[in-house]
């Protein structure tokens, strides 16, 4: 993901060689500087994530009951 923004931000297109296609030079991708969260912060992002899936998910079932009871609804009013 790093390297995909950097090269959305231009950082690889200054750095680039070739005629046919663009190609990247090894030293200058190990002279790269990739920002990276330490451990705790990932830890602490993955349990938000979590905590937002489920969040999602309970809504989702909380949609599809409330989709049901309105089906219902109607087939009850339309009875004939």
């Amino acid at each position: 993901q790093s390297l995909k923004k950097m090269n959305e931000n231009g950082y690889w297109k200054k750095l680039s060689a070739g005629s046919t296609f663009d190609s990247i030079n090894s030293n200058d991708l190990r002279k790269a500087i990739l920002s990276i969260t330490v451990l705790d912060e990932q830890i602490k992002i993955g349990n938000y994530f979590q905590k937002l899936d489920k969040l999602i998910e309970l809504q989702e079932k909380e949609l599809e009951k409330l989709k049901q009871i309105k089906k219902a609804s109607l087939d009850k009013m339309f009875v004939s």
